[in-house]
């Protein structure tokens, strides 16, 4: 009996010895990374518009500064401009998750995403009606003058033309030409007017003024455009230098004496 108890007790040992092991504990998940290393949220551009509105001629500068820095340590938008003499207001690039809180704030009237536009000769009468109007009343800017205060006018351009047979209302001086009778540089204190900035500014807004591509002109076709009133004379202004931006409004002995025989000044 005791050897038979010997022997049972051998073989509960070894099989306990040769039984598979407890199965492991899994490991915990990993905690999720940082905030900061998480993938941010791609900003976008937003106007933020102020409840309360400028009164007086010097603006509210320092209301809209001191919003700024009240909610932007908040919201984490990043400021690109900040406007206070027509409209308190400014612009920045903001995650579009944070418009509707934003808009909620005291003080805050709105959060409007900006638009991007692109200029475009191709539709402008079309979009503006010019050319019902044209139709309607037979008017095509003959007779009228307008002044481009701007980048400056290339003169030379093939649509900066008047038609065959319109009376110029002012003379050309000396280099000009019939459609762009005279100009000058008051950035430079030339008579240099070509717009030779990259962005071509005062040549695009001349173009919708009075470019005259002629009857079927069609920008796709042949390049050539007509503007709001075709036939109507530029005077090319420029006021901007060609190698960086600056005003340069000064007093224009000129400007006395024509200012009485323009129709328009376009800035």
């Amino acid at each position: 009996m005791k050897k038979h108890l010997i022997s049972v007790a051998a073989v509960l040992a070894l099989g306990l010895g040769l039984a598979a092991p407890a199965a492991a504990t899994p490991d915990a998940p990993p905690p999720p990374p940082p905030q900061s290393a998480q993938k941010a949220e791609k900003k976008i551009p937003v106007i933020v518009t102020l409840e309360r509105q400028p009164k007086g001629v010097n603006g509210d500068g320092q209301l809209v500064s001191d919003v700024v820095a009240k909610l932007g340590k908040r919201y984490d938008f990043t400021v690109k401009r900040q406007f206070s003499y027509l409209v308190n207001a400014f612009s920045a690039y903001l995650p579009e998750s944070a418009i509707a809180d934003l808009t909620a704030e005291p003080g805050v009237l709105a959060v409007d995403r900006m638009r991007v536009y692109y200029p475009s000769m191709e539709s402008a009468t079309e979009l503006t009606q010019v050319d019902k109007a044209t139709e309607a009343y037979g008017v095509d800017g003959r007779g009228l003058v307008v002044s481009i205060v701007d980048t400056g006018i290339d003169i030379a351009h093939q649509d900066m033309r008047l038609d065959e047979g319109v009376e110029p209302r002012l003379a050309p001086a000396d280099g000009f030409t019939a459609k762009v009778p005279y100009g000058y540089n008051f950035a430079d204190e030339n008579g240099e007017v070509k717009d030779t900035t990259a962005s071509q500014h005062g040549m695009h807004v001349a173009g919708i003024v009075a470019a005259n591509g002629g009857e079927g002109a069609d920008i796709a076709e042949d390049g050539r455009i007509n503007g709001v009133a075709p036939n109507a004379q530029l005077l090319a202004m420029k006021v901007f230098l060609t190698t960086r931006i600056r005003r340069a409004l000064r007093p224009m002995m000129l400007w006395r004496q024509l200012k009485s025989r323009l129709s328009a000044v376009q800035m």
